[in-house]
């Protein structure tokens, strides 16, 4: 006879949502933003200093038209601001954009989070 499903088993099944911290959903897009290296660079370049795209090319050793893609998504993300500058776009890291994202981040990976059987050695009833 086949185990009954994990959702129906003690222990097992989505965690609950009240007070549980954000939703997958909710930190998703930062993870996207931030999961590629090139745009984790371009990222990482903005804390130094606000940047046109011609900077951080030239600086990152990558196209203008790659730089620009990027930034798009990093502001599509709420990461990234931009403000026009004597015929430039200048770009800077969003604060309270990155503050908000830092506090949704660490309340999803809060370990306080984990249900007792979730933690290594919590669960010794699974697969039996």
């Amino acid at each position: 006879m086949a185990p009954p499903p994990a959702a129906t088993r003690p222990g097992h099944g989505p965690p609950p949502r009240e007070g549980a911290g954000p939703a997958p959903g909710e930190v998703l897009p930062v993870l996207r933003a931030l999961a590629d290296p090139t745009r984790l660079a371009v990222f990482t370049a903005l804390f130094t200093r606000e940047r046109c795209v011609r900077d951080l090319a030239d600086d990152l050793g990558h196209s203008q038209a790659l730089i620009s893609h990027h930034l798009r998504t990093l502001a599509d993300a709420g990461l990234v601001r931009s403000r026009p500058w004597e015929g430039y776009r200048l770009y800077a890291v969003d604060p309270e954009a990155a503050r908000a994202a830092r506090d949704r981040l660490a309340a999803f990976l809060d370990p306080s989070r984990l249900a007792a059987v979730a933690r290594p050695g919590g669960n010794p009833a699974c697969c039996r």
